[in-house]
């Protein structure tokens, strides 16, 4: 939230809001001790690598024309405030004399070559990062993506000389403004003071011109007059050609070398000489009447030719361009859904800092970094675009209310569409027409509302016949009446798959299926008559054409991309594309991990066995064992497997069967585990040794994750249902499941005292995940009255278990801390304030949603273990490709 007039940042206090980017915002304050109005950038996170950077790379620079650091606080740089327009609002006015131009280019140049002197590159020079005093003074702002010579990267290996791996820490991160940068940086390569000099050509042109001279409708465009186009210098006076030439050169080495020499090759530059007339004049030959008509005649025909040639070549394929955005500082991009803008230019996606909190972020591909969405703190599933890119609508969370919202991303506060029904899946994946009406799948089937807020009413609706769950990820094709979507079913799995419905159809009578699979998007083409539906596909994204009048497809598919990520159990590819050809996508980020021993103080113990594709671990009681999930990396399988914590051995349990959610018996000697055979899910039961045949003991429940057995062996305890909450299971009678409470919310992580008195599990009835504790009783409803104790206090990310004496409860933190909550039961339940113990690996946190699910506690509390994959080197990021559609010419 930005800061209010009257706040004070050490002694300085807080006047007005100035400006606003991606790294923070940008205030006029006053220094109490001085009493002088000075400049406040805050930055957007706690104090990070980069703001520290810019904090030296400015304390460094000493000259008049670039701006003055004056202080540095934990969160902000105080910077001398410089009164008057940019030389983009100044540009913006119309163009600039030549002998108004040059004065000013002196004063950037001169900037410039302080920097260079001391090895800095500034990088994203822009008439937007250029002051203009009311005396005249040019001041240079914003070293924030400068750049010591000699740190950087190695260009980056790859066939494509088209690709773009902008570096700004590392290879792969896309900064500086698109229209300004030089072939270079647009190819990926290490940069140096050339490419402020490429920047600096750009800019006088501009000035000179009141145009841009790249820039472009889209950022594809732009990047490929970067790389392509031959600049026009027809505009500018004569001479000041040779120098923009020489600093417009595309390949770095013909380019001028030092900006010092730009103002003494113009200083150079003959003045223009006006044509001298003849002393004397020779009388004119005789005219022939024929000549001129000749002349005429002739230039008239080759005008045609050239006309006719030039109209019937072929326009030159756009580039197909590869680069990577990176996520914001300090923070990591959730396993929520991203969704790029219709025009191209935008990209909207979740992320969480270290503080735990998450919120959406907003990168536009033409700036150097996202920026938070304030109030969107309470995001829950997938976002949408508005057609004309201007809203997002997000579903959100805080505490018992859900409800569907809209946010502009221009600036404001988020608006409410409408409430939706309280249950574990709603608004799953929305889409807007331009009449603005809104769909969004659901577990109710797909929802209609409009745009500017109402009560949601189903367009289509479950099948009871099919034994439906869910619908999602509506999206319209382009005559906003008919819509491609998903449906999904545990019961009848040849009903899954991809249909199409119609705003005019009834909500019963809209079974026609197109494909079978899920995680498919429709993306619109220029021809309204056709598009593309993009699919994940044994890890690959495909992409097939659509008649959009026929309801067919066409064609063969075509691979875009490979390893592609998923979400949601595989409901998801984390793909999403525009209609001009912007496609961004995540690969599948499940890395091999090492199960890793640590200490409470969280030294690293050892290790056990290999790396491999793990996704959930449960231990044995006597610690003895783990059974975790492993997925197959060759035919993403998902089987079972024991692994010997002794001896360090790992045992397959299950043959060819997607199971699940595993937990051992109390004595060790079953697992229990869910498993879906022939479309149907069940609970089975086999013995720990992997001997005898696996028995199955409910068939087609709700259950969804197992998470605890009584001592006794009477009853199991699972999540599940809709919403998702705590049910028992007994195993013996007619095993028919009952709920321990009935709530709104969604309950995690259920786990019984070692006495059975107690069950503490994770609800998000606060708005967050939170630990809490009741007393249990088998019996249904035994929680919905029952006491209740809060446990943690800023959220848990699972893990939530006991000591086997009770003395203690464990549990994950979302800020990556191993917490510690002291228990006693005598005479009354009491919870002691929570403790953290270690903080786990970055790297893990990143794992999934549910990072919990991949650690443990010892049953002494002693130590823990962790599936930890390899630390990542620098942060998450998202691929892109531009100008996809050209893979399907290939």
């Amino acid at each position: 939230m930005p800061l209010s007039p009257g706040t004070k940042l050490g002694p300085y206090e807080i006047i007005e809001l100035i400006g606003a980017g991606g790294m923070g915002e940008v205030y006029r304050a006053v220094d109490t001790r001085l009493h002088r109005d000075v400049a406040i950038k805050v930055s957007a996170e706690a104090f990070s690598e980069r703001f520290e950077r810019e904090a030296r790379v400015i304390a460094s620079l000493n000259h008049p024309n670039i701006c003055t650091l004056f202080d540095v606080g934990p969160n902000y740089l105080v910077m001398e405030l410089i009164e008057g327009p940019t030389l983009a609002d100044r540009i913006n006015e119309g163009p600039i004399p030549l002998d108004q131009a040059l004065p000013i280019a002196r004063q950037i140049a001169d900037a410039l070559e302080a920097a260079h002197e001391k090895g800095i590159v500034h990088r994203d020079l822009k008439p937007g990062n250029v002051k203009i005093t009311v005396s005249g003074a040019v001041k240079v702002l914003d070293f924030g993506l400068a750049k010591i010579a000699g740190d950087a990267p190695a260009a980056p290996s790859g066939n494509s000389p088209l690709t773009v791996t902008m570096g700004a820490t590392q290879a792969g991160m896309m900064m500086g403004t698109a229209s300004y940068m030089s072939p270079e940086q647009a190819k990926g390569k290490p940069v140096d003071k050339r490419a402020d000099i490429w920047a600096f050509g750009v800019v006088l042109h501009e000035m000179l011109t009141g145009k841009k001279l790249f820039e472009r409708e889209s950022l594809s465009e732009t990047l490929a007059g970067v790389l392509m186009e031959s600049p026009d210098l027809t505009l500018v006076p004569p001479q000041v050609r040779p120098l923009l030439q020489r600093c417009l050169e595309k390949d770095p080495k013909k380019r001028l070398r030092d900006i010092g020499d730009a103002m003494v090759l113009l200083d150079s530059a003959p003045e223009p000489v006006a044509p001298a007339l003849a002393p004397t004049a020779l009388p004119p030959p005789p005219r022939r009447q024929w000549l001129w008509p000749s002349i005429a005649a002739l230039f008239l025909l080759t005008t045609l030719v050239l006309s006719f040639i030039h109209f019937r070549e072929t326009p030159p394929p756009a580039p197909l361009m590869h680069f990577t955005i990176p996520a914001p500082e300090k923070n990591n991009i959730t396993t929520g859904l991203f969704a790029v803008s219709p025009n191209g230019r935008y990209v909207i996606f979740h992320a969480r800092g270290a503080d735990g909190m998450g919120r959406l972020w907003l990168r536009d591909l033409e700036e150097t970094e996202a920026k938070p969405l304030s109030g969107t703190e309470h995001f829950a599933n997938i976002p949408f675009w508005s057609p004309d890119s201007r809203f997002v609508a997000f579903d959100t969370m805080n505490a018992s209310i859900r409800r569907l919202e809209k946010i502009d991303v221009t600036g404001g506060p988020p608006q409410v569409i409408c409430d939706l029904p309280p249950g574990g899946n709603s608004a799953l994946g929305g889409t807007w027409n331009r009449d603005g009406v809104i769909l969004f799948g659901s577990d109710r089937g797909i929802m209609r509302v409009s745009a500017a807020g109402g009560v949601p009413t189903p367009v289509v609706s479950l099948n009871p016949a099919w034994k439906e769950r869910l619908q999602l990820s509506p999206s319209f094709l382009p005559d906003g009446k008919h819509f491609l979507y998903s449906r999904l079913s545990n019961a009848s799995p040849d009903k899954i798959g991809l249909y199409e419905g119609s705003l005019d159809a009834k909500p019963d009578q809209q079974n026609a299926r197109l494909l079978p699979g899920l995680m498919a998007l429709y993306v619109p083409s220029l021809d309204s008559a056709h598009g593309q539906v993009l699919s994940v596909r044994d890890g690959s994204m495909m992409a097939q054409a659509f008649d959009n009048q026929r309801g067919a497809f066409t064609g063969s598919p075509v691979v875009l991309a490979e390893h592609i990520g998923t979400s949601g159990g595989g409901a998801w590819g984390r793909f999403s594309a525009s209609s001009n050809g912007v496609l961004v996508y995540q690969t599948d980020d499940i890395p091999n991990v090492q199960l890793t021993w640590y200490d409470r103080n969280g030294k690293v113990l050892g290790t056990v066995g290999d790396p491999a594709r793990y996704q959930r671990m449960i231990l044995s009681r006597d610690g003895t064992k783990a059974v975790l999930n492993r997925i197959d990396p060759l035919t993403g399988s998902q089987d079972l497997w024991l692994v010997d914590l002794v001896q360090g051995t790992a045992t397959r349990f299950t043959f060819g069967t997607y199971s699940t959610s595993p937990l051992f018996s109390p004595d060790g000697s079953r697992v229990a585990f869910v498993s879906v055979r022939n479309g149907v899910g069940g609970l089975y039961e086999k013995a720990s040794n992997g001997s005898g045949s696996e028995d199955l003991l409910v068939k087609g429940t709700n259950v969804g994750t197992l998470s605890d057995w009584t001592n006794d062996g009477r009853f199991l305890i699972y999540g599940g249902g809709n919403p998702f909450n705590t049910w028992v299971l007994p195993l013996a009678g007619d095993r028919k499941p009952f709920p321990f409470a009935r709530t709104q919310f969604t309950e995690l992580s259920a786990h019984l005292s070692p006495d059975d008195h107690f069950i503490a599990y994770a609800s998000n009835e606060s708005g967050r995940n939170e630990v809490y504790v009741k007393p249990f009783t088998p019996e249904p409803d035994a929680g919905s009255s029952a006491a209740k104790w809060l446990i943690s206090r800023n959220g848990t990310a699972g893990m939530v278990h006991w000591r086997k004496d009770g003395k203690e409860l464990f549990y994950l933190g979302t800020d990556g801390n191993v917490m510690a909550v002291d228990i006693s039961t005598t005479p009354t339940f009491h919870a002691g304030v929570p403790k953290a113990l270690f903080a786990v690996p970055p790297a893990f946190m990143r794992l999934s949603g549910t990072p919990g699910t991949l650690g443990d506690v010892s049953p002494d509390g002693q130590r823990f273990l962790f599936a930890l994959p390899p630390e990542k080197n620098g942060r998450d990021e998202f691929s892109v490709i531009l100008n996809w559609t050209e893979k399907l010419k290939r």
